[in-house]
């Protein structure tokens, strides 16, 4: 059934193509799987755009949920092709801000997710009151997931790749101590999560005060 631009239809997997990545942790993720291997239906749908010239869908919302499938099908080979929530197609940039909608207003995600989306529009050139006026937020609301132009990239690199806490290096950058001292504290917030040397919250506050 079709109505205003939106149907749900079945899928082939591989053909989805994710715009973002979400941080999703892996006791979130084997909790759908099994769900999934008791035969049972998720509780929410995958959400793709139909690409106009390619065949190929762009995922625009339910990350975790096609997490969730793609490893019941490493696993069983089960779901080669799953029912999804198909929209009307619309360029990136729209494809973005729809995204950034629901995790403004309707999903509970963290700050990092919202600062990987707006970092990659603003680096294409998408202005921040065009952003902020899309999302109906402030152009203040935005600012607030960028990184400070002082923190160095690789350390930025890092801490994206071993998912750490962005808000905790912007707490580093303000602390009234020597730069050398700064650079080690980035570098202890960014190891990986479970390293015994990494720097918790509680630990930055300590240091803090």
């Amino acid at each position: 059934m079709k109505l205003d631009g939106i149907w749900m239809e079945s899928i082939e997997l591989d053909k989805i193509v994710p715009i973002y990545v979400e941080d999703v942790s892996k006791r979130a993720v084997e909790k759908m799987v099994k769900i999934l291997e008791r035969g049972y239906q998720l509780s929410s749908h995958v959400i793709v755009e139909k690409d106009k010239t390619e065949d190929k869908y762009w995922l625009v919302a339910g990350f975790p949920e096609y997490l969730a499938y793609k490893k019941i099908n490493e696993k069983h080979k089960r779901c080669p092709r799953i029912f999804c929530v198909i929209q009307r197609y619309s360029n990136e940039t729209e494809q973005r801000i729809k995204l950034l909608r629901r995790m403004f207003y309707h999903q509970t995600t963290n700050w990092l997710d919202k600062h990987m989306l707006i970092d990659q529009m603003v680096n294409d050139g998408v202005q921040v009151a065009t952003i902020a006026r899309k999302l109906g937020v402030t152009q203040a609301d935005i600012e607030n997931y960028f990184v400070h132009p002082n923190i160095p990239f690789d350390i930025i690199k890092q801490a994206r790749e071993n998912e750490g806490s962005l808000l905790n290096i912007e707490k580093i950058r303000k602390l009234p101590i020597t730069s050398m001292l700064k650079h080690k504290l980035y570098q202890r917030a960014v190891l990986p999560k479970r390293h015994p040397a990494r720097l918790t919250t509680d630990k930055l506050q300590k240091i803090s005060y």
